[in-house]
């Protein structure tokens, strides 16, 4: 939702409410003599984010710390990453979860604000859930500390959860755990990711790392490499890249362990192709997420900070396979492929536990062919869906019995790999990745945007399901009729209040846009089917999201200081 802001002012107020009840938290003592003393967090009333003392004391006007703007309640969502009832999955708030991280080439806490703001933007934008990256090492001062407090605010400002890996270097790994668990213990979006595969000498530092944390209070998700230690919360499963004979074992290990697990794939280096079918693979294979980015520890590095290529066109095509995920029920690894080759050519399926939607997966664009007898209904209701794009093409229905093959839509190369979603046509799914935030993953600008969450499913072709011929391509959504002309003038009146009528105004405080849109309201209300961001879209497609969330919130009250001003209802 829009927070409430000022009438033409570029930051919202300094919220109230941070007049909260402080917990202190006890000096602890690393290996040196040094102390570190725990910073002070504080809740916000009504929200299950966090914010940690840093924060509070920047808000209060207090110098020495960093700027990190004002964070608004409407944003605050979420809750603790937690284990599903099923074992094999995460929710959060009660909710399922699905696991999409992305780790940055170097520490988050080492980017200024622009940069940082730019990076937990794009990830958020591109579909991810997670950031993952790494506590500052050893005895740090508190400045170091309170940087990694403002990754950790702005990224819970965005929804984002916070994969945050210990570093004790030459520290007691207990005492500098404890600090760790002390600092972060209410903060409801974080979870302990304790290293890779393990080495010589390392799993005991992690045993004394995880003992501090818990010791410091904090109760939150706690990750190992498979096999490194008992008790594991949930598992990151690497080393998948270009293994097309050892990756479905590891895969299925990973699963009969009972526990979720998390494949990193190849990452930001690799082509877009290897990326996408070791994700696709793994979450068929009963995965409860993937991971994208370096896979070792981030490693302080001499110079300016890096930073990833946010814009590339492979972080955005795995949001569309969490919009996949997403649109279905959970599925499980199934014996659902018939004559299926192995190595290069496998092709991976699954099959959801309430039967109503079976998932195929070829990373070279051979035929499928799959048993639909799983199925709950007579009829079954096929779609191709592009992991490129996200789009989804729906084919003729076929009867819900029996052995069926399906001939992807064609392409080579890069272009080889489809996926095959097959309905019980009665459970009244719509199109695959229908919801979700995914965006296109298109690098062209000119490029048509994905079609809307509330878009009508393509036109469905006509070809029979054993030799479907390539599909045209589906139809743009069409957009939603623009408010009336009357309306109008309202929301020019509106605009000149918030941005000064500046309709393609990027403030730099994630607000964007004549009506200064945040980037959660514009994709929750279809801003995306006609920009990435509000101040890429035209001032007539503002106006046409605006009136959704409007006539949604019944009134104006999303701009509550410029309706009052200009007498709006809210």
């Amino acid at each position: 939702m829009l927070p409430q802001r000022r009438c033409g002012a570029v930051l919202p107020p300094v919220l109230t409410v941070l007049a909260v009840a402080v917990v202190l938290g006890s000096a602890l003592v690393l290996s040196g003599s040094r102390a570190v003393q725990a910073v002070p967090a504080a809740m916000l009333p009504g929200c299950d984010g966090y914010l940690t003392g840093a924060s509070v004391r920047a808000r209060s006007g207090e110098t020495g710390v960093p700027d990190i703007g004002t964070l608004d309640t409407g944003a605050c969502r979420g809750g603790l990453v937690r284990i599903g009832p099923d074992g094999h999955t995460f929710t959060r708030g009660h909710a399922p979860f699905f696991w999409l991280s992305a780790a940055a080439p170097g520490p988050l806490a080492d980017l200024d604000r622009p940069q940082l703001d730019a990076y937990l933007d794009a990830r958020s934008a591109q579909g991810f859930t997670v950031v993952r990256t790494v506590a500052p090492a050893g005895d740090p001062g508190e400045h170091e500390w309170e940087r990694l407090d403002v990754v950790v605010d702005e990224a819970a400002r965005r929804g984002l959860v916070v994969a945050l890996q210990p570093v004790p270097g030459d520290a007691d790994a207990e005492a500098y755990g404890e600090v760790l668990g002390e600092r972060y213990a209410k903060a409801t979006n974080v979870v302990w990711v304790l290293g890779a595969a393990p080495g010589d000498g390392t799993e005991d530092v992690r045993r004394s790392v995880a003992t501090g944390i818990r010791a410091g209070g904090a109760e939150q998700l706690m990750s190992h490499h498979p096999g490194s230690a008992e008790g594991a919360g949930f598992d990151l499963l690497g080393h998948l890249c270009g293994d097309d004979e050892e990756s479905p074992e590891l895969v299925a290990d990973a699963y009969a362990a009972g526990r979720p697990f998390v494949a990193e794939a190849c990452d930001d280096g690799s082509a877009a192709p290897d990326v996408r079918r070791d994700a696709y693979r793994a979450v068929l294979g009963g995965a409860a997420g993937a991971a994208y980015g370096p896979e070792e520890a981030q490693e302080r590095v001499p110079g300016p900070s890096r930073s990833s290529t946010l814009d590339a066109s492979t972080a955005a095509q795995l949001g569309h396979l969490r919009a996949l995920v997403e649109s279905r029920p959970r599925t499980e690894p199934a014996d659902v492929v018939i004559g299926d080759e192995g190595g290069p050519q496998r092709i991976h399926g699954a099959l959801a536990a309430d039967r109503s939607t079976l998932v195929a997966y070829t990373a070279v664009g051979a035929p499928i062919t799959v048993d639909l007898a799983g199925l709950a209904g007579e009829t079954a209701r096929p779609w191709w869906f592009d992991p490129r794009t996200g789009r989804a093409t729906e084919l003729d229905a076929v009867p819900g019995r029996g052995t069926t093959t399906f001939t992807p839509p064609g392409g080579e190369a890069d272009a080889a790999d489809w996926v095959l979603v097959v309905d019980d046509a009665a459970a009244g799914h719509g199109p695959p990745g229908r919801r979700g935030d995914g965006e296109s993953g298109d690098p062209e600008p000119t490029a048509p945007p994905a079609p809307s969450t509330a878009a009508a499913p393509p036109s469905p072709t006509s070809a029979p399901p054993t030799t479907s011929p390539e599909p045209p391509p589906p139809p743009a959504a069409p957009p939603r009729p623009p408010a009336p002309p009357s309306a109008e003038p309202v929301w020019d009146r509106l605009a000149q209040c918030e941005s000064s009528g500046d309709w393609a105004i990027d403030t730099g405080n994630g607000y964007y846009g004549g009506l200064q849109f945040d980037a959660d309201t514009w994709r929750a209300y279809g801003g995306t089917e006609f920009a990435p961001s509000a101040h890429k879209a035209t001032r007539e497609q503002q106006i046409t999201v605006a009136t959704r969330v409007r006539d949604d919130r019944g009134g104006y009250g999303s701009w509550p200081a410029c309706a009052r001003k200009l007498d709006l209802p809210s």
